[in-house]
């Protein structure tokens, strides 16, 4: 590097998500402050280096960071067994494979042809996932045009239209990550995944307005089936799986089914390990024609080493990173949290017509983590040619536990020339949220270790102190309303419309050690209560049973403002909100084989929190206000299903959205939005091998 002036960057992602991202910005890095080859301001944080190729975190993803890309290989091998009855069983390595879903629940709650719903929504069947051999949600999701995530260490963040959210849901239950701990979902257990693209409130409370992801799991089957996989793959990388459902009785009135998973691998970075048990148990007794009750359970365990970099060395003479060996990682964390899910769900058709629904749930995620080497406070200095880092020591405990119900009553009545879907429901939702992390004196001592070696140095000589720490405990309750009616018109109309009242509380706690500027005492933080009413409306005409056009319109529900305090007049900011308008068009052809979609939607979101230059607050600063926006506009455009046979296909495009900030935002009007979709179009296809064997046994 000679004597050119040096300066840091602070690197807060995997190695290529920084050459993407960080490595847009240089002006930033120009500017960053250098004290001869000291670098100023570093950020704390942990990846997982990925292990398998195509969705690399790996140097070099970016072809235009001139790092090699690190591949993977993976052979799998599978049985499947299919019973015709409790006590005959067919052995066949073939299977039916599909790319098409004609029906889906999560826009409307109901059981609605796709064709038939007026709402941007793809599914993402299991054939598909198995073709792909996808395990993480950002894999699966690949596959949804508008919609990408990123699984960086224990995190995964869902970018829907632009907009970015760790809430995705289960079988219609939501999972909250509120601070990014709760681990990967495992796939193992689930059956397809619905997309709804658009604001989801009216249905599942407050959320994001970019969309709602919804896991929809495996369900016992009546007929005997078993699937046994295993595969193997560069990086010492192992999986095995098995599936079976079946009836336990003569008279298929209590069935069940039993997922199981293990994943084993190491990676292309070193010291970087993972390694997860899943379990998954489903039973559903059929206690009459028009009564069921399902009970339902999922264990993970995921014990996890993950990637840790601070900051990377920039040199400003060059305006490049300084990156040393591409496998390099001195400062691993280590991470194991632990998953458990258990539900109860019931329904009874009152006739033919009629039917009601509950389900009850509870998730809770315990994670923790030995002493582990902290790169939060340690400086990076450069000493005789070599960069070194400085580190101290941390600990992290703590918990999330969702617990919710939801209430449905379904029914269909005729009036006049309609034909009425109504659907009126109640849900409730409590999450407790808890953080405990811990950390040794931000003055010291420290290690002193190569930047760009993979020798691990043992964090016993550096305790934790008791005057730097960390707790937060927030309780959060919601409850909601809503009704809506699909009318089915003459003429090949279809009407819906729906309202929604939804009201959230929030409290809580901080406590913080002396040198985090507490007092090591609890500390309340505000109470809030935030109510909204949100409505929904649609047009859909349908010429023939193979097309359809619709225009929609839907408001939402989003994130509280609480936390950035009251306006100039004392009250508090209102929480986020959101207003979108799509039109759109949808086809089945090849016999219902494929189908395609096409959306244009405009997606605002409103009370967005901002400075209110107005009003300074006294202190140097202005008080805050809602007045920004941001705006999200584009088209998306998917087909997806079986071209010919044996021949699967997904084509998916989206152009990149009009993104722009309102007024009283940091962002001038026009400037585009740091989690704006980009244009993309992808075609994917699955062509097997062979047509399959009928062996039977």
């Amino acid at each position: 590097m000679g004597n050119a002036m040096r300066s840091g960057k602070p690197c807060c992602c995997s190695r290529e998500r920084q050459e993407r991202q960080c490595g847009g910005h240089q002006d930033d890095a120009r500017n960053a402050p250098a004290v001869g080859g000291e670098l100023l301001g570093q950020d704390h944080h942990v990846a997982r280096a990925r292990q398998r190729g195509g969705q690399s975190d790996a140097p070099g993803a970016n072809a235009s960071s001139g790092l090699p890309i690190a591949a993977s290989v993976l052979v799998s091998a599978s049985v499947v067994g299919i019973g015709r009855s409790p006590h005959a069983v067919e052995v066949t390595g073939k299977k039916t494979e599909t790319y098409t879903v004609t029906n889906a629940t999560t826009a409307t709650k109901t059981d609605t042809p796709l064709i038939e719903t007026p709402a941007s929504v793809q599914v993402v069947p299991r054939q598909v996932l198995d073709d792909q051999k996808a395990t993480t949600l950002d894999e699966a999701l690949s596959n949804v045009a508008g919609v990408r995530a990123s699984s960086i260490g224990w995190a995964e963040t869902i970018y829907l239209r632009g907009f970015s959210t760790s809430t995705y849901f289960r079988d219609g239950f939501r999972i909250d990550d509120p601070s990014g701990l709760g681990g990967q979902a495992n796939l193992s257990n689930v059956a397809s995944i619905e997309v709804l693209k658009g604001p989801g409130a009216f249905l599942y409370g407050r959320v994001e307005p970019g969309g709602v992801v919804n896991l929809v799991t495996k369900q016992p089957l009546p007929v005997a089936f078993h699937s046994i996989e295993a595969s193997v793959g560069s990086w010492n990388h192992y999986t095995a799986s098995l599936d079976a459902t079946g009836p336990l009785d003569a008279d298929a009135k209590v069935l069940y089914r039993l997922n199981v998973a293990y994943d084993k691998s190491r990676s292309w970075v070193d010291n970087v390990r993972s390694e997860s048990s899943f379990i998954a148990p489903t039973i559903t007794w059929n206690l009459s024609e028009r009564t069921a009750a399902t009970f339902e359970a999922s264990y993970l365990h995921d014990r996890t080493t993950l990637y840790q970099q601070a900051v990377v060395p920039f040199d400003t003479a060059t305006n490049t990173f300084q990156w040393g060996p591409h496998n390099a990682n001195p400062t691993p964390y280590y991470f194991d949290p632990d998953t458990t899910f258990v539900g109860l769900n019931w329904s009874h058709a009152f006739d033919d017509n009629w039917v009601v629904r509950q389900k009850i749930s509870h998730n809770r995620v315990n994670f923790s983590t030995p002493l582990n080497l902290s790169t939060a406070f340690g400086p990076l200095q450069l000493v005789d040619d070599v960069w070194t880092v400085s580190l101290g020591s941390a600990q992290l405990t703590g918990h999330t536990q969702s617990d919710g119900t939801v209430v449905d009553v379904t029914g269909h009545v005729t009036t006049g020339a309609a034909k009425h879907t109504l659907l009126v429901g109640a849900d409730y939702y409590r999450l407790v949220a808890f953080y405990d992390s811990r950390y040794s004196n931000p003055a010291g001592p420290f290690i002193d270790v190569p930047l760009f070696s993979s020798e691990v140095v043992s964090p016993a000589g550096i305790p934790l102190d008791p005057d730097t720490f960390f707790v937060t405990q927030t309780l959060t309750r919601a409850y909601g309303v809503y009704a809506q009616d699909q009318a089915k018109l003459p003429g090949g109309f279809e009407l819906l419309a729906g309202l929604r009242y939804q009201s959230v509380s929030s409290s809580g706690y901080t406590t913080s050690g002396l040198n985090f500027g507490g007092s090591g005492s609890p500390e309340p933080q505000p109470e809030t209560h935030d109510t909204a009413v949100t409505p929904r409306a649609a047009v859909l005409w349908q010429p023939d049973q193979r097309l359809s056009l619709y225009t929609s319109y839907t408001e939402n529900f989003g994130a509280s403002n609480a936390a950035n305090g009251t306006d100039w007049q004392g009250k508090p900011l209102k929480a986020e909100s959101a207003r979108q308008y799509e039109l759109g068009a949808k086809a089945d052809f090849f016999d219902r084989r494929a189908n395609a979609s096409f959306a244009w939607f405009d997606l605002t979101k409103t009370n967005v929190a901002a400075p209110d230059l107005a009003h300074p607050n006294g202190a140097g600063g202005f008080f805050p206000t809602t007045v920004g926006q941001v705006e999200s506009r584009g088209i998306e455009f998917t087909v997806q299903g079986e071209l010919s046979p044996g021949l699967g296909c997904a084509v998916r495009l989206h152009a990149r959205p009009c993104v722009r900030e309102g007024r009283h935002v940091a962002l001038s009007s026009g400037q585009r939005h740091a989690e704006r979709a980009e244009g993309h179009a992808a075609l994917v296809q699955h062509l097997p091998v062979s047509p399959g064997c009928g062996c039977r046994a």
